[in-house]
């Protein structure tokens, strides 16, 4: 899974962010640009729900629906 995590003011991208795969231990931090790669195991069922934290914003819930 990748994606870009960005200021939803601004839109810039938010540099050292914990993206988080909810009810799991697998996580990762965004790069300087705010992309993150998260690897899922491909074992993996069900609806997914990420979490995104930073210090400064609002933790932001994104549940995943296996759709582009």
């Amino acid at each position: 899974l990748t994606g870009t995590v960005r200021s939803a003011d601004s839109l810039s991208p938010i540099a050292g962010a914990t993206v988080t795969d909810r009810g799991t231990t697998l996580s990762t931090r965004t790069n300087e640009a705010g992309a993150f790669t998260l690897s899922l195991p491909a074992t993996a069922t069900g609806k997914r729900t990420l979490i995104i934290s930073n210090v400064g914003f609002t933790t932001l819930t994104l549940p995943l629906d296996g759709t582009a």
